[in-house]
């Protein structure tokens, strides 16, 4: 079981209890951060720190276990957050969709609640104003009544399924609409399994005692803690803006780190531009100081809740004056209850721990292709549009990527032929870090000439780095590659080989849809037996559409 605050969950990021700890684990130390996080939770866990103060530290914990290839060790320092606050979701603007799926997945198969209730309450007889939260991980039954302390019912308050969370109240009279002859009830939260059966208890005790008060106090302001933020940071719109800078960047400037001489490319620049506005568009939405609308709306109806206390109050003093006094019931937990809500977790069993899934991708593309042969004789250039797909099949942190397009790049002369291109890659990768993945594997190129057919075969080791930069819907890439040995049916021998592609992925938020803007570049370079060098410069503009079940 576990225990939630009454405030809201606590930001995450760095504070002074865990400040080492995330630092480590932002330099992707992943090894030191989760022993520095594992020595503060033990030091805050002995000291009885409350539930709000440990959350931060378990969910940097389970990531840095999770990122050191530790899943199962992961899965259960995120089953111990969800117990100690079923309501906690990790920040999708500070973690990965790598940690946040795993959590995810971790909450769904948790079956946890928590019963959250005030510390003292005053109850009008009949008036349903006693209310209780029971808050759940993820959805189950439960069945919520009060007994007395034998165990004997008296009165059921709820019965049925729970999503989120569920409000439940009482009026203070037990079934026959009378006063209960005690002054402690029992209120008991049962959690059914799948199959039917009561599977755990919650028992909570509730003090009665009767108070006639002359008048009634203002309800206390709410603290300041209870607020959310009505105005955005800057660290999301710094991001953005140097994400897209920096995504741009690497596009300018593939030309020069692979050796192409592919000449002036539109394909280029549209795409730099693209990804550069689109930082610019993330800046804007994310700019510091806009108003957070929803917190906005958060915020407001806590001050309307507590005008409306306010407003009961004031009526109730004034029928009190009037000489028209009710007795009220007044219900309080022990004196444990008094200095902090008594939250409390029920576990059912889970039928199997987290498990790593295959995690489909694929994209279909056009591809708009330049050809460029340099040989000492005279340059030949062609271009066309080609069409294809590229598909990967994701494992934890292996991955299978696939890709084939097809397609005609006429000649760039005057009456020159065309030539049929078909274009494919296999390859097998892991993933190193958080943001990159190495890959090796065959790539294979061929031309269909009226003289025959060329067939290009590279065995490539391939890098990518990627990362989102606005928010968690578009991430950034840079992958290089070189190829580690070559088969060309050509007559020129084949000295090597690198390539380049730099571009953005989108993915929607409300559906597993991606889409996909790209430049890339291959470059060969080949000697003649006569000593010439001839170079062989394919680039292209990628436009694709897709879906994504990550």
């Amino acid at each position: 079981g576990g225990a939630v605050g009454a405030r809201p969950a606590v930001a995450q990021g760095a504070s002074g209890t865990f400040a080492q700890g995330i630092r480590a684990y932002q330099n992707l130390e992943f090894g030191r951060a989760a022993a520095t996080l594992r020595r503060d939770l033990a030091r805050l866990t002995a000291a009885g720190a409350p539930a709000a103060d440990r959350v931060q530290g378990l969910v940097y914990l389970g990531a840095a276990d999770l990122f050191r290839g530790r899943r199962d060790s992961a899965v259960a320092v995120f089953k111990r957050l969800v117990h100690l606050d079923p309501r906690f979701l990790p920040d999708r603007l500070v973690f990965p969709p790598e940690v946040t799926t795993v959590f995810d997945s971790v909450r769904a198969l948790t079956k946890t609640v928590a019963i959250l209730v005030p510390p003292d309450t005053q109850v009008a007889p009949g008036a349903n104003n006693f209310g209780a939260w029971v808050v759940a991980s993820s959805f189950q039954t439960v069945e919520v009544t009060l007994r007395y302390e034998d165990g004997a019912p008296f009165r059921s308050l709820y019965a049925g399924p729970i999503g989120d969370s569920l409000r439940v109240q009482w009026d203070g009279l037990d079934a026959a609409g009378q006063l209960p002859p005690v002054g402690r009830v029992l209120l008991r939260v049962a959690s059914r399994a799948p199959t039917g059966e009561i599977s755990t208890i919650l028992q909570l005790p509730l003090d009665l005692r009767i108070v006639r008060p002359d008048t009634l106090d203002w309800p206390a302001l709410p603290p300041p803690s209870a607020f959310l933020p009505e105005r955005a940071g800057g660290r999301s719109a710094v991001r953005a803006l140097l994400g897209g800078v920096l995504v741009s960047g690497a596009v300018l400037a593939i030309p020069s780190v692979v050796g192409g001489s592919g000449g002036p490319s539109g394909s280029r620049v549209a795409v730099a531009g693209t990804v550069g506005i689109a930082g610019m568009v993330g800046y804007l939405l994310h700019r510091p100081g806009r108003p957070l609308q929803a917190n906005i709306r958060a915020n407001q109806l806590l001050r309307d809740a507590w005008q409306q206390r306010v407003a009961k109050a004031t009526a109730e003093n004034a029928r009190a004056a009037r000489g028209a006094r009710r007795p009220g019931e007044r219900h309080s937990t022990p004196g444990t209850m008094r200095r902090a809500l008594l939250l409390a977790g029920l576990s059912l069993l889970a039928r199997a721990l987290v498990a790593q899934t295959l995690e489909p991708a694929g994209i279909v593309s056009v591809v708009s292709t330049r050809v460029r042969s340099q040989l000492p004789s005279g340059t030949a250039q062609f271009s066309g549009a080609m069409v294809g797909g590229n598909g990967t099949l994701s494992f934890g942190r292996l991955q299978l990527a696939v890709s084939y397009v097809q397609g005609k790049v006429d000649s760039a002369g005057v009456g020159g032929p065309g030539h049929d291109l078909v274009e494919g890659s296999v390859l097998l990768g892991a993933q190193a870090l958080p943001w990159l993945t190495l890959a090796v594997g065959p790539h294979a190129r061929s031309y269909t000439l009226t003289s025959g057919t060329q067939r290009w075969v590279f065995w490539e080791l391939r890098a990518r780095a990627a990362a989102a930069f606005i928010g968690s819907a578009a991430r950034g890439y840079v992958e290089l590659w070189r190829a580690l040995s070559a088969d060309v049916n050509v007559p020129e021998s084949f000295d090597h080989a690198q390539g380049g592609e730099a571009g953005m992925i989108i993915r929607f938020a409300r559906a597993p849809l991606q889409a996909r803007v790209a430049y890339r570049m291959d470059h060969t370079v080949l000697h003649g037996s006569l000593g010439g060098t001839r170079l062989e410069t394919v680039d292209g503009l990628v436009v694709g559409f897709g879906v994504d079940w990550h």
